[in-house]
């Protein structure tokens, strides 16, 4: 089913002053193992804070992000918003966070360019 692979459209999830604002592509989603979601651009400025909208707000602003269904403890990316969907996973949140902090999202989201 694919309910648990996409959020509802009322659906809480995280996302970027610079998606909703400043209309940057979704470029990264992450399904969290724990349920939770994450729409970000990849362009976030370190001092960005992240922002709770319903899904459907993310989903007007980037309708193709309905082709991009993940399961839990998944992320996907690409390169930009033409461009095919890479997922990865299955993944703890822990090793998500690590994968985030370290740099290694970033790393891979730049091999995608190639």
């Amino acid at each position: 089913m694919l309910f648990d692979r996409r959020p509802a459209q009322d659906f809480a999830v995280m996302t970027s002053e610079e998606v909703l604002s400043e209309r940057l592509p979704v470029t990264r989603v992450f399904h969290f193992a724990s349920g939770g979601w994450m729409y970000v651009s990849g362009h976030e400025d370190d001092d960005s804070e992240p922002l709770w909208v319903h899904y459907r707000h993310v989903e007007e602003l980037d309708p193709t992000l309905t082709t991009l269904a993940l399961r839990k403890g998944r992320y996907a990316m690409r390169w930009q918003i033409d461009t095919p969907w890479f997922v990865y996973g299955p993944l703890s949140d822990e090793r998500v966070d690590v994968l985030l902090y370290d740099g290694t999202i970033d790393t891979q989201h730049a091999d995608l360019e190639g």
